[in-house]
């Protein structure tokens, strides 16, 4: 070790500051470490104090800096040597080709709008990503069916969730997955408790939950286990909500809005234009309520890979109020 060696984050992990605690968002890795604050401070001093001037600083806490170095370098999140000018550092200026990048379209037995109509509408709006919830059964050719419709379009990504079906076995669900390379995730709800499992296969994920979900208001739940530090998020959330931003969702009556889960509405499907909606400045307010205005989000040192909902927070009245749901924030 050198008398010029510096301590040097990668460009791809990024410190995001807590109220209580930091985390370092190893981006390129998708995954995250908590640190406390006084590894922070150290690191935003390194930048500019050699590691050996460090080390005679807090020569009083040596263990505890020599803990830190190795963490930052066994899990190669920084780079200790000659001082390096040339990292270049990530570009956060989010942009898309969507208007539309993500919907959520619910369904129950009663629901009566014709979703072959609104795949064209989104699909002219280049929606990226797809979600189908199912609240009452449906029968697997009926399902087949539905992903067909999607196989001349330009969406990237199809989700499923449905009641559980014991129809629907493992093998099934793969071939289908052959057959329709659009559909990413499936998941059943309401499946017995001894099958509750994640199972990944190739590119899509088979998930068995055993909670009976009979409408949106089961949406909305954050905790730790939801939240990924991608790179497209992070850099998405430094201007926009990561969870409302392009998102448009038709609830199970068919009406229009921002979320399925939210109160307001706009107009309902196949009597009003997606485009038209899309282009209302009411309808966009809500892709700008950042992490970092939200009270309680701003706080938290993973308020940077969350999808925090704004459709159920602890004041309906102020949208950027804490999010009701958020079981992280809750233990804090």
């Amino acid at each position: 070790m050198n008398l010029t060696d510096y301590i040097q984050l990668y460009p791809c992990c990024k410190i995001v500051k807590g109220k209580d605690k930091d985390a370092i968002y190893d981006l390129q890795r998708e995954d995250y470490y908590l640190i406390p604050h006084s590894l922070t401070r150290i690191l935003e001093e390194s930048s500019d104090i050699p590691w050996q001037q460090l080390k005679k600083r807090y020569k009083d806490e040596g263990n505890t800096l020599q803990s830190y170095l190795d963490l930052l370098l066994n899990k190669e999140l920084a780079i200790l040597g000659a001082k390096i000018d040339g990292f270049k550092e990530l570009d956060t200026s989010f942009n898309t080709y969507s208007e539309i990048t993500n919907a959520i379209l619910d369904f129950n037995e009663s629901t009566s709008y014709n979703l072959s109509d609104i795949i064209k509408e989104l699909d002219g709006l280049r929606c990226e990503f797809i979600e189908l919830r199912y609240y009452s059964p449906i029968a697997p050719q009926k399902l087949e069916d539905t992903l067909l419709k999607f196989d001349h379009s330009s969406f990237r990504g199809v989700e499923i969730l449905v009641p559980y079906d014991p129809c629907y076995e493992i093998e099934y669900i793969i071939k289908l997955s052959t057959k329709f390379p659009r559909l990413r995730k499936i998941t059943f709800h309401g499946s017995p408790d001894d099958i509750e499992s994640i199972m990944l296969h190739e590119e899509i994920c088979i998930i068995y939950t055993s909670e009976l979900i009979t409408d949106e208001s089961h949406c909305g739940v954050v905790n730790q286990w939801y939240m990924l530090p991608k790179t497209e998020l992070y850099i998405e959330s430094q201007s926009y909500n990561t969870c409302l931003n392009r998102k448009l969702g038709i609830d199970k009556n068919g009406i229009i809005k921002n979320c399925p889960s939210f109160g307001n509405g706009y107009g309902k499907a196949g009597k009003v234009p997606l485009r038209e909606i899309v282009n209302d400045k009411t309808f966009r307010k809500v892709w700008t309520i950042r992490k970092d205005d939200i009270e309680g989000c701003k706080d938290c040192e993973l308020r940077h890979m969350c999808q925090d909902c704004r459709a159920y927070t602890t004041d309906r009245n102020n949208p950027y109020s804490k999010p009701k749901k958020c079981h992280y924030i809750q233990k804090q």
